[in-house]
């Protein structure tokens, strides 16, 4: 029902395109929270403006509202624990699942000498609804919830 009936060989390479930067922007925000940078959506569209093949920092803004109302990505409200400031953005620091704050440290238990790996993560507070485009609170930070009719969408992704 939703498939295409015109100009199918250029909407698909603009759904590849779309795609591919969902990639490198979910992938950006791995790698800099990896290496103890948060950003919310402005600063992370001025950082990144021109890098990875992303664009202006228009059209990075526009994917990450497209991702968060979509819900890949979600946001933290209050990075006290990580060192940084409570910004006056509107939704927060950008979070994407499996986030991780800086490189898994070993830890010695001094009692049993037992080395375990500690990670400090990401965890989302809040998320952008898909229907009002308010900003929410999380229900449970640990678990990831993609709105409905999003399991087609990932599907689709993995396919591709």
């Amino acid at each position: 029902m939703n498939e295409r009936l015109v100009r199918k060989e250029v909407g698909a390479r603009l759904d590849a395109e779309r795609l591919r930067k969902h990639d490198v922007i979910l992938g950006m925000l791995l790698d800099e929270a990896a290496s103890e940078r948060l950003y919310t959506a402005m600063q992370f569209a001025e950082t990144f403006e021109n890098r990875g093949g992303l664009g202006s920092k228009h059209t990075i803004r526009e994917r990450l509202s497209v991702l968060a109302t979509k819900g890949f990505v979600k946001f933290l409200r209050d990075p006290s624990g990580f060192g940084f400031p409570i910004t006056r953005s509107r939704f927060g620091y950008l979070c994407v699942e499996g986030m991780q704050f800086g490189a898994p440290a070993d830890h010695v238990d001094p009692a049993t000498g037992e080395v375990t790996t500690e990670v400090r993560q990401v965890l989302p507070s809040h998320f952008k609804c898909p229907q009002s485009g308010l900003c929410l609170q999380v229900e449970n930070p640990a678990v990831w919830v993609y709105p409905d009719g999003l399991e087609d969408d990932l599907t689709h992704m993995s396919e591709a």
